[in-house]
């Protein structure tokens, strides 16, 4: 994966007659940042805007930014973005996995600190119900 596509709104013009909001791939630089902030017509410092990922974007973006319990900055969004575009298929459902098991509590902080520690846990995606869990916890104990 490369980039992930994202839009930016701004919060006062959304509604508005003609109003799109702005694209972006994250990750960008400083400069794309900013260019997209103003493309989107977000007043300088405000933060009064939402982030929005698209369909290709990775589950994992798009449910953070959606079920984050406060709204992630752009920065934030972009740092997730940065960490997302250097793992591999594999662990990328780790962290969607994660993501699921924690729930809506997570807040995308915890999300980006996850994908420097999936090394730190055991994913068995093969197990459908908690018996077979159960079962390869009893093996491994052997």
């Amino acid at each position: 994966m490369e980039k992930i596509e994202a839009e930016i709104r701004s919060l006062e013009k959304t509604g508005q007659r003609l109003y799109n909001g702005a694209a972006l791939l994250l990750p960008a630089d400083k400069g794309e940042l900013i260019d997209a902030l103003d493309r989107a017509q977000v007043p300088y410092g405000s933060g009064e805007y939402s982030i929005t990922a698209s369909y290709e974007a990775p589950n994992v973006f798009r449910n953070t930014l959606r079920q984050s319990p406060r709204v992630p900055t752009l920065m934030e969004a972009n740092g997730l973005a940065e960490r997302l575009v250097m793992l591999g298929e594999e662990q990328l459902t780790q962290l969607d996995s994660m993501s699921l098991l924690r729930g809506n509590d997570g807040d995308i902080t915890d999300t980006i600190n996850s994908t420097f520690h999936l090394d730190n846990y055991d994913f068995y995606p093969e197990v459908q119900q908690y018996y077979e869990l159960g079962q390869l916890a009893l093996e491994d104990e052997k």
